[in-house]
């Protein structure tokens, strides 16, 4: 190995061990009085799940409160883009979160192993909060990048085979 590989490679771990030290990705923090944790967002450059960076600046924050039988939005109204969910179960089971495009009434969506049924006609789940559920008195955060147009927030249980909540989303062109 020659002496500018040592370099390239010193250089790399470098900024890797930079990246680790500035809170790059999710962390994990107890929830109040549960003993549970939360996980929230905290690098400077924001992540979609396609690995797309976005600054923090340009994205529209959307928080999203999970409680019995409803989905609560801060805002029903945002401009399209680039968009931020925080999202917080305040349930007592754990739930599902999924964002769709449809023109079906949100009680005609199938919900199969507790989630929006991708093959369904007529259902586009354009993203997901996550594999599992979230557990009860924990937060996610979901970033994505979506089209001007009507969505529907949908809320569906691993126990149930309709969803159990959902609300309209509207983003607008910038």
């Amino acid at each position: 190995m020659n002496t500018l590989q040592k370099g390239l490679i010193g250089a790399g771990l470098v900024a890797l061990l930079a990246g680790c030290s500035a809170g790059v990705g999710k962390k994990s923090t107890p929830a109040e009085n549960s003993g549970a944790t939360s996980t929230e967002m905290t690098s400077e450059a924001h992540k979609t799940p396609s690995g797309e960076a976005i600054d923090p600046e340009l994205l529209s924050s959307i928080e999203v409160k999970l409680s019995d039988g409803k989905v609560e939005l801060s805002e029903s109204r945002v401009n399209a883009g680039h968009l931020e969910f925080d999202v917080r179960n305040d349930t007592t089971e754990p739930l599902h979160m999924a964002v769709v495009k449809t023109n079906l009434e949100p009680t005609e969506i199938v919900v199969r192993e507790g989630k929006v049924d991708r093959t369904q006609a007529g259902v586009e789940v354009l993203s997901e909060l996550r594999d599992n559920p979230i557990k009860p008195g924990h937060e996610e955060t979901l970033i994505e990048t979506l089209e001007p147009g009507e969505y529907t927030v949908v809320v569906t249980s691993p126990s149930q085979s309709k969803p159990v909540a959902y609300s309209a989303l509207t983003l607008q062109p910038e």
